[in-house]
């Protein structure tokens, strides 16, 4: 439980600052500023299961997140169920967070803040099973699957039984710089071991320029490169300009041979809206992939395709449609080596704050 849990962590907090990852498929969360006005909950379907949840409070702060992800006929259940729920105070900082994850086990995150608002630790209490025939990768917990709003969270026996016999540990450390930039970002198992450590360094503009990164006796370095559209700004003295990413290389250390070497550079390309167009990763100094994206007139994703090992030849597409609350409706993906198509389509359930 120990290594999962910590497996857990390390993807909770995988950088994704550009905006260029994604981890989970067809999360349908949105930025507040895109959310349909007084939106209170959204439930997606998929031939009539329930695929995601989610709910907002009347400030559209997300408190509640379900999350299904189909693995196969063969496994326990068939799908991964994700569930989370936060917890604010008046100030709108996320102070608790309820973390349930089918096959991986459950926990309770728990925020402190310093005096201007910067989270600076996170402690965890986490759900121990003491059932000695619990096997790993046998979806143990996917009863969690019937939690279908944040009320049904915080009053299921194995959240109560978390909040009344867990012990608090801390899990991860932050400190800051003057402009609120995260420095240096510490990682602990629950028994206060070190999973990873991380330093990060900026531009003048405020942008992720260097990370040195630790994690299991492991380490590596990226380093990014921005540039920045001055064409649509008419005081560029005074104003910190929008950078997009165009350039990560990775350098890892080899422990065997005690060198440093360049593993993987990428690179990124927009078109004339800013919006990601190219993604290009070589590895070793040979072509990866490549991943090109069109858009609709609304900027919402249409077309996604992608190359492996040979940029010149197309492995798959993914084609998607939107309803007019811009989410996927429909999503159909084309697998080029195997000859196979797959299909995906969505209904949704809107309810809204009166």
């Amino acid at each position: 439980m120990k290594q999962i849990a910590a497996i857990i962590l390390l993807i909770l907090f995988t950088d994704t600052s550009f905006g260029q990852q994604t981890f989970l498929p067809n999360d349908i969360s949105k930025a507040k500023n895109i959310l349909p006005n007084k939106i209170k909950r959204i439930v997606q379907y998929e031939d009539g299961i329930i695929m995601n949840i989610r709910e907002y409070d009347t400030l559209k702060n997300q408190i509640f997140n379900h999350y299904k992800q189909y693995v196969s006929s063969r496994w326990n259940g068939e799908y991964l169920t994700m569930i989370t729920g936060n917890v604010y105070n008046n100030v709108g900082q996320e102070i608790m967070t309820y973390q349930l994850h089918s096959n991986a086990g459950l926990s309770i995150w728990y925020r402190e803040y310093d005096s201007i608002g910067n989270n600076t630790k996170i402690y965890e209490k986490q759900f121990e099973d003491k059932d000695p025939n619990l096997k790993v990768n046998s979806n143990p917990y996917m009863s969690i699957s019937e939690i279908k709003s944040f009320d049904d969270l915080i009053k299921h026996p194995l959240i109560l039984k978390i909040e009344s016999n867990a012990s608090k540990s801390l899990i991860l450390e932050k400190t800051y710089d003057s402009l609120r930039n995260i420095k240096v970002q510490v990682e602990y198992y629950l028994n206060k071991d070190t999973i990873s450590y991380r330093r990060m360094e900026y531009d003048s503009n405020n942008n992720q320029v260097y990370v040195y990164s630790e994690i299991f006796k492991n380490s590596f370095e990226l380093f990014y490169e921005y540039k920045t559209d001055l064409s649509i700004y008419s005081d560029v003295k005074t104003k910190k300009m929008p950078s997009m990413l165009v350039q990560c290389v990775r350098m890892d250390y080899n422990t065997n041979e005690k060198r440093k070497s360049v593993t993987d550079i990428t690179f990124y390309k927009y078109n004339d809206k800013n919006l990601l167009e190219e993604k290009t990763t070589y590895n070793g100094g040979s072509f990866q992939s490549k991943v090109t994206y069109k858009y609709n007139e609304n900027n919402l994703l249409t077309n996604e395709f992608g190359y492996i090992y040979n940029s010149e030849k197309l492995i798959y597409e993914t084609v998607y449609e939107y309803n007019k609350e811009g989410n996927v409706t429909s999503e159909i993906n084309k697998d080029y080596r195997l000859g196979k198509q797959t299909s995906h389509y969505y209904r949704y359930e809107y309810d809204y704050y009166d």
